[in-house]
């Protein structure tokens, strides 16, 4: 029995750990499409220099990421 309760205990870190990931995926992403929402009005606007702006710190993000959830 004790096997099986360490073998329960570790898959349930292992579940955490990649539920914390997710989590953190989810909300960066959020700021990524938030970021991309400002670059697409930017450019309604023809404000190119700002979409340029906003378009390299989505990609920053996006980047940072992909980084961490890899």
């Amino acid at each position: 029995m004790n096997n099986l309760d360490s073998l329960l205990q570790e898959i349930d870190r292992r579940m955490a750990e990649k539920n914390g990931v997710r989590e953190a995926a989810l909300a960066e992403s959020r700021r990524v499409i938030q970021q991309a929402a400002k670059v697409v009005k930017s450019i309604h606007r023809r404000e190119w220099s700002e979409a340029e702006s906003l378009l390299a710190e989505a990609t920053t993000l996006a980047a940072t990421m992909n980084e961490k959830t890899l």
